[in-house]
């Protein structure tokens, strides 16, 4: 069963995509910054994920990407919801006053979606993350967001 269920077609849009989105993160993201951020999402036929992000910490500037699989999803019985359990890396790089920083990692994000509407699917997530560059740490992340689903 894909992401979306067995009765829920996806075409292809931009790029040849399945599904176009818009998050917000409201603390960690995949830029391997503890600060909120913004990105886009891409993915196609439901597999991958791929996302790239913008991080809003403070005056440095950051960007990175992830690429997430999806291992497990359904539905919740009972209620218009639907889980999702997956497993991913991801990568940022932060430019300081000069110094450039480089962040990489794996990370396994779980979440819930509600799809309001034909095309439509909001989201919640929390992502734990294991940070492997520049230092091993843990960092927990938590996205909030909408994709279009063609």
């Amino acid at each position: 069963m894909g992401f979306y269920g067995e009765n829920v077609r996806c075409d292809e849009g931009p790029l040849q995509t399945s599904a176009l989105g818009v998050y917000v993160s409201l603390a960690g993201n995949a830029t391997g910054t503890m600060g909120p951020g913004v990105g886009i999402l891409l993915s196609w036929k439901e597999r991958p994920l791929l996302g790239l992000t913008w991080s809003l910490l403070d005056r440095k500037q950051t960007l990175g990407a992830f690429g997430d699989w999806r291992v497990a999803d359904g539905s919740i019985e009972q209620t218009p919801l639907r889980y999702y359990l997956g497993g991913g890396g991801y990568g940022g790089i932060t430019f300081n006053e000069g110094d450039v920083d480089v962040a990489l990692g794996a990370r396994v994000p779980a979440g819930l979606s509600f799809l309001p509407a034909r095309h439509w699917e909001l989201f919640f997530q929390l992502v734990p993350m294991l940070e492997v560059l520049p230092e091993l740490g843990l960092r927990l992340g938590a996205d909030l967001g909408f994709k279009y689903r063609f």
